[in-house]
């Protein structure tokens, strides 16, 4: 039997290369074609050629958009696109974070109707869309990722895409032309939103095709770097810290804050005469503006909760260029109203308290008679002053919450979007957890032989009583607003997002010390005849129940072991509970057995084996715990360091 010729390769270079399907057409291959790319014939064959199955390549690319365009039409007119949405109608949605930039949709509309209000017009035309930009089939949009963002961003139908940092109907009627990294970057919330009816592997798929946009749009710097490159950048901020691990997404976070600088989006489009020649729309400037305020919002926080300030954000502007967020409707709301600039004001103070007591003073009598602690309480009350009035949610008494206040909070939230209601839960712990920041080192000389009452002046018992006096309504009213919003009763079913976690444990710590640290004899000095120590059996459910609420929030996350944000700050408040239970059965702090004393650490791990991250460093709070120890259990850093030193030689 004769030797058969070995058979001509018919393809061309680049689906040779990339061991694709050649189709031909008369100027090259389909692959070619749409994506925009020379189509090199075979070396090895001069007269190979492909054969033309079309008059011309426009002819067929026209067919091709003809088609896409007409499938979308006819989609548009039947019954599958009617009931797009609402095929899943009884899926179980597990939406649990929101912060102000959640993406549940920020209005109800009038639910008494039995049909959605907010029904999807088909997308703008697939033809509009340029086949030219995009190779990687991973960046291509499809109809399963269409459906994967409008479920959660309009409830099935219910509401309209309303969200504080971006233009949530827009990018639903363009999802077809939206820029591949902001548009898989909302697949990867919306898939993660959509709890266990979507598996986790779906949303970690989305959030790694959308990392390798990223890496697409860094080679393609000067086409693609837009004002939504900084939105998408933010996401993926948000959804690694919503994972439990906002170290992944720190370097996003940092190219957020460059592209800013880059783009110039820290000065208001307003007083932007660059851009002019774009002839934008309000609603489009405000998009801008939004962007803006998401990112450096976030970073300010970040600032607040940082273990120390090589973690810091080094922030090259400020807000003095931006106006605060303003109420675009077409016809109805685009954005949500929330008062953003409020909440950077309050977290720029909790940085200032934090980064005044760094390093302790020298004496005892400099934490009581601090220039600095001065200026810091001036500060504070002019912060209150700012905050309009119906933003607070404070109980009438701080130990006890009366029924009475649960339906003045219910009618304080009824006035805020569902976008909001949460996001003022935070605001309100972390502004009551800046006043326990603000007292806690007045507050820790309560423990110590030096500062017995009888030992001091009535002006200084006098502002020793202050401090614990303030710290403990702080703290009780945060256990308050804690239990508000866990009660069904109340009918908040939104769950906060991380940032109200470091407030929560300001509030353990002043109920820790001030239950068994302090010395006794200056609850008789408090007012109200000692009656402000609360009795243990009324507490504990208190403070256990706190401890549930972050076990639950780290499940929701996909915290797995004693990874993430939250499992030291559990570890260090069920620490103080024993050792509350230990006091209050007869045993001094200083006889509890410790037999090994542990230093609290984060544990940071990637999330989808893509980054190059593991390692455990030095937990997030607003101030740690100052030095002290609790139950054997430190908290690591340099600056604790310092303060153990110091309350160890004023002891």
């Amino acid at each position: 039997m004769s030797n058969a010729k070995e058979r001509p390769r018919t393809a061309c270079e680049r689906c040779h290369r990339f061991k694709k399907k050649c189709v031909p057409l008369p100027t090259g291959c389909e692959r070619c074609a749409l994506s925009g790319h020379l189509c090199v014939l075979p070396q090895h064959d001069p007269s190979a050629s492909h054969q033309p199955t079309h008059p011309t390549s426009s002819a067929f690319m026209d067919q091709l958009l003809k088609a896409s365009e007409s499938s979308l039409l006819e989609l548009e007119r039947s019954d599958q696109w009617d009931q797009f949405g609402l095929q899943f109608q009884d899926e179980q949605t597990t939406i649990w974070n929101t912060d102000p930039h959640h993406r549940q949709p920020a209005c109800n509309l009038n639910t008494s109707k039995t049909s959605p209000q907010y029904l999807p017009s088909p997308p703008s035309s697939i033809s509009s869309y340029n086949f030219c930009e995009i190779e990687d089939p991973d960046l291509l949009p499809t109809l399963l990722d269409y459906e994967m963002v409008y479920k959660p961003m309009t409830s099935n139908g219910w509401n309209p895409p309303i969200f504080s940092s971006f233009d949530g109907d827009n990018f639903l009627k363009t999802f077809f032309q939206q820029p591949p990294f902001f548009r898989l970057m909302q697949c990867t919330m919306g898939a993660f939103e959509r709890g266990s009816a979507v598996p986790e592997s779906v949303s970690m798929s989305y959030f790694t095709r959308a990392k390798k946009a990223w890496i697409r749009t860094l080679n393609t710097k000067s086409l693609y770097q837009t004002h939504q490159t900084v939105q998408s950048l933010f996401w993926v901020f948000i959804f690694t810290g919503w994972k439990g691990q906002p170290d992944v997404g720190r370097p996003y976070l940092v190219a957020a804050i460059e592209l800013i600088k880059e783009l110039q989006l820290d000065v208001d489009p307003d007083d932007s005469p660059w851009l002019i020649p774009l002839n934008l729309t309000p609603r489009q400037r405000e998009d801008r503006r939004r962007a803006f305020w998401s990112v450096y919002s976030y970073a300010v926080i970040e600032n607040a909760i940082s273990s120390n300030s090589n973690q810091c954000f080094v922030l090259p502007f400020n807000a003095n260029k931006m106006k605060p967020p303003s109420t675009i409707n077409d016809p109805y709301p685009i954005f949500v109203d929330y008062p953003v600039h409020h909440q950077v004001k309050l977290f720029e103070f909790i940085s200032s308290v934090k980064q005044a007591f760094c390093l302790p003073p020298k004496s005892m009598h400099d934490i009581l008679f601090s220039k600095s602690f001065t200026l810091l309480h001036q500060q504070w009350v002019s912060l209150q002053s700012e905050i309009p009035t119906h933003w607070f949610l404070l109980s009438e008494t701080p130990d006890t919450l009366t029924l009475s206040d649960y339906e003045r909070f219910k009618s304080q939230q009824a006035t805020l979007t569902d976008a909001v209601k949460s996001s003022n839960f935070v605001n309100n712990i972390s502004w009551l957890a800046s006043t326990c920041l603000l007292y806690r080192p007045i507050l820790f000389l309560s423990g110590f032989k030096q500062c017995h009452p009888m030992y001091l002046s009535k002006d200084i018992q006098q502002v020793i009583s202050t401090a614990i006096n303030q710290s403990l309504d702080a703290a009780h009213r945060i256990l308050n607003l804690l239990t508000f919003f866990l009660d069904p009763a109340a009918e908040q079913t939104l769950f906060p997002y991380q940032n109200s976690f470091y407030g929560l444990l300001e509030a353990m710590i002043a109920l820790w010390y001030t239950s068994c640290r302090m010395n006794t004899i200056w609850w008789a000095l408090l007012g109200g005849g000692g009656r402000r120590k609360l009795e243990w059996e009324k507490l504990r459910p208190r403070m256990l129940q706190t401890i549930q609420f972050l076990n639950s929030t780290n499940a929701k996350s996909g915290g797995v072991g004693e990874n993430g944000v939250i499992p030291p700050l559990v570890v260090c408040m069920k620490a103080m509970v024993r050792e509350i239970e230990l006091y209050e059965s007869g045993v001094h702090v200083s006889a509890i057995d410790v037999t090994e004393k542990i230093t609290l650490g984060m544990k940071v791990v990637s999330l989808d084996g893509t980054d190059d991250v593991s390692m455990t460093r030095e937990p997030n709070a607003f101030l740690g715990l100052l030095g002290m120890e609790v139950a054997g259990i430190k908290w690591p850093g340099r600056s604790e360091e310092s303060w153990r030193l110091f309350w160890k030689l004023n002891s």
